[in-house]
């Protein structure tokens, strides 16, 4: 009767050589970064607080070539992003229902425009 050895595993391991060792260091450094950005996008800062609600009660007290920065602070809280540019500033609020609003100011902090989307 022949003997069999159930336990006996025969394991072929391929040569790494440095091309491919390099490419595989590659793989795994795009994909670290590739995680990483995805994670930041999925947890875009919101500022939910409830000075932030973009509200028709609100949007009425804003009042182009009058209204300040401050007061438009006072209104909706910290813009979640700002924009310099040539003619002045920016400002971009999201609220909690991602309503959109885009306030424009001139050089002396007044502003000159706004929108919903």
């Amino acid at each position: 009767m022949e003997e069999l050895d159930i336990f006996q595993v025969s394991v072929t391991i391929p040569a790494m050589n440095i091309r491919n060792i390099i490419l595989a260091l590659a793989a795994l450094a795009f994909s670290f970064w590739l995680s990483i950005n995805i994670t930041g996008c999925a947890t875009q800062r919101l500022n939910l607080e409830t000075s932030t609600t973009i509200s028709k009660e609100k949007l009425v007290k804003i009042h182009k070539g009058a209204s300040t920065k401050e007061e438009i602070n006072a209104l909706f809280g910290r813009p979640l992003d700002t924009l310099v540019f040539e003619k002045g500033e920016a400002w971009y609020y999201k609220d909690i229902n991602i309503t959109p609003l885009y306030i424009e100011f001139d050089h002396n902090g007044i502003v000159t425009d706004y929108k919903t989307y």
